[in-house]
């Protein structure tokens, strides 16, 4: 009798460990490390689908009416860039966006390279200045 509970707790201790690398590997399955000088980041893996693919790695992984999302997989830097006149507006959906796409909180975007460029053409006071993020710490209001 002794030896079937020693089985029996033999099996259990395979199915569950065999439960942890499982979730350790589905939670990791569509995931991209992005390492900067603060730290590393696990985001959903955009490179799977992106939009478009451009020259030299870039990838354009959502276009809207009022945004893109880019990512430049050489320099691990996101752009998002804002194309629609009412800046503000877009920024929030952009933001908000990015967040979602990429799976991961405020506290980790602030630890990636994400630039917020607004074009000449659509907003000449705003154009050439990197806002970043506006929940980071070097994120500037327009």
């Amino acid at each position: 009798m002794r030896k079937k509970n020693i089985y029996i707790l033999i099996i259990i201790l395979v199915i569950i460990a065999a439960g942890i690398i499982g979730y350790y590997y589905l939670s990791n399955i569509n995931k991209l490390s992005i390492t900067t000088n603060k730290g590393t980041v696990k985001v959903n893996d955009i490179t799977k689908n992106p939009a478009q693919t451009l020259p030299d790695s870039v990838l354009v992984y959502k276009a809207t009416a009022d945004y893109t999302l880019n990512y430049y997989a050489q320099d691990k830097l996101f752009i998002i860039t804002i194309i629609n006149s009412d800046i503000q507006a877009a920024r929030v959906k952009a933001e908000a966006d990015f967040l979602a796409t990429l799976k991961i909180g405020k506290d980790q975007a602030c630890r990636l390279n994400v630039q917020l460029l607004v074009p000449f053409s659509v907003n000449a006071d705003a154009a050439g200045i990197n806002f970043g993020l506006s929940f980071c710490p070097n994120g500037k209001p327009f």
